[in-house]
């Protein structure tokens, strides 16, 4: 695991109202900072942010979910593509 200082560190919140995207933003994030190989789906019940068995059920996150990513300082483009 890095270890990083203070002026290294960034806190980003999505917030939004239900159902206007900040779970798929949050998988689209991790896939492209390569935390995950593959974009989860909230229909599907795979996303990292919602794993407990009341949101895959009700298809909603219930609790915040902190989601640590490392991002490059210099990112190739290409990737950014969804």
């Amino acid at each position: 695991m890095n270890v990083y200082g203070t002026k290294q560190i960034r806190n980003v919140v999505l917030l939004g109202h239900g159902g206007a995207g900040k779970t798929t933003v949050a998988e689209a994030l991790a896939l492209v900072t390569g935390t995950t190989k593959r974009m989860g789906k909230v229909p599907e019940g795979t996303t990292i942010s919602d794993y407990d068995k009341e949101e895959i059920k009700r298809q909603f996150s219930i609790s915040t979910t902190l989601i640590p990513l490392e991002y490059q300082e210099k990112m190739d483009r290409s990737r950014l593509t969804c």
